[in-house]
């Protein structure tokens, strides 16, 4: 099929970062995403959901909020992407063919909504795209490095996806990590992955528009998740939703509520812990600060930093260790360019024109906030 190129602009709150600036609507390394790997009553709960957002769209009518809306489904569409590309997938996300696809059903009889075929399916072209797509891939082993030495001493981990958007990734390591063990799937496997699930706690933070959107997705999350006969519904993580600004002083002293109440319905022991220590609480924070100037991510991060002593912080933003930041010290860090897995997906003229930019521009980082 020959493939058309349109380029468009699309604002995604960051002038500088050049790369997100045009994409094409089609190219032809991607097969069409389709929907057929989803349950009847998937599809007609698609439908439920679809209209559901067009009433929110009804409500959310403001140019900022519906701006902020469709940049949330960028992360989504890259996923997507990731998902469809023949025999090259790295990240394996479930969720973001149906979320797409739901997006689209949305807007199916209204061109001029922002989730139409135009806006959503235009994103298909990005030129780093290729190394991209990795950077999620390692956050989510990261993520589940720290879960893995946390959870054996601490009895409650909180999970605090700043800026969370459309990505469910906790749902995604676990239902990705069933299917590794499919083969070797003991009752032993079994009560891990149980006693994992309940010792999380998923925090997602995002602006109001973007997470009453994301909750009107979580039922099919869920559905997508029992689907593998060896998901359990014990599974199902427990999750707070605060749809503020980041920036807004409230939202990080309603997150120190959820944090504190859900230990104290747990009854969490805490050994080998005082009372300020946050040490069972982890930020992610994945293309969020390059939305922010630099002072602003720097007074964000301190604000985490003497609010949480302890806790620890992934994220990718290299500005910040250009700043002299108070209580935080690098942990970990990762040059995605170097990652024998990203060498073997590039081409030869990529690694000849990019590889000084995108060795310097695309790492990931752990830190930990120092009291």
């Amino acid at each position: 099929m020959r493939s058309r190129l349109r380029f468009q602009s699309l604002f995604v709150q960051s002038p500088k970062n050049l790369f997100g600036l045009f994409f094409v609507s089609s190219v032809p390394f991607l097969r069409q995403s389709d929907n057929n790997r989803l349950s009847n009553e998937q599809k007609q709960l698609q439908k439920q959901i679809a209209e559901k957002i067009k009433q929110i769209l009804k409500v959310y009518k403001d140019e900022k909020d519906q701006k902020l809306m469709l940049a949330a489904t960028l992360s989504c569409r890259f996923r997507e992407m990731d998902r469809v590309k023949i025999n090259k997938s790295v990240l394996n996300d479930p969720f973001s063919e149906a979320i797409i696809h739901t997006l689209r059903e949305a807007a199916s009889d209204n061109p001029k909504i922002i989730f139409s075929r135009s806006n959503v399916q235009g994103q298909a072209f990005y030129l780093p795209f290729d190394i991209e797509r990795f950077r999620p891939m390692l956050m989510d082993e990261i993520v589940v490095e720290w879960i893995e030495k946390h959870s054996a001493t601490q009895s409650n981990l909180h999970i605090v996806e700043l800026g969370a958007g459309l990505d469910f990734r906790e749902e995604r390591i676990i239902l990705n990590n069933i299917k590794k063990i499919d083969k070797q799937w003991t009752e032993t496997t079994k009560d891990a992955i149980t006693n994992m699930c309940k010792t999380i706690c998923v925090h997602a933070v995002d602006v109001a528009a973007v997470m009453i959107l994301r909750e009107s997705f979580q039922p099919l999350v869920h559905s997508i998740c029992e689907q593998h006969p060896l998901w359990k519904c014990s599974y199902n993580l427990r999750t707070t939703h605060i749809g503020h600004d980041l920036l807004d002083p409230q939202t990080l002293e309603l997150l120190m509520n959820n944090i504190m109440l859900l230990d104290q319905q747990s009854n969490r022991i805490q050994d080998h812990r005082s009372e300020h220590d946050f040490s069972h609480v982890l930020f992610v924070a994945e293309a969020l600060f390059c939305h922010l100037n630099c002072d602003k991510a720097k007074d964000f991060v301190e604000k985490l930093a003497e609010r949480f002593p302890g806790a620890s912080l992934i994220t990718d933003d290299n500005r910040l260790l250009k700043q002299d930041l108070k209580h935080v010290q690098v942990v970990k860090m990762l040059l995605i360019y170097d990652d024998k897995r990203v060498q073997r997906h590039l081409s030869l003229w990529f690694k000849l024109l990019f590889a000084n930019i995108f060795r310097k521009l695309y790492r990931v980082y752990l830190m930990q906030f120092t009291s």
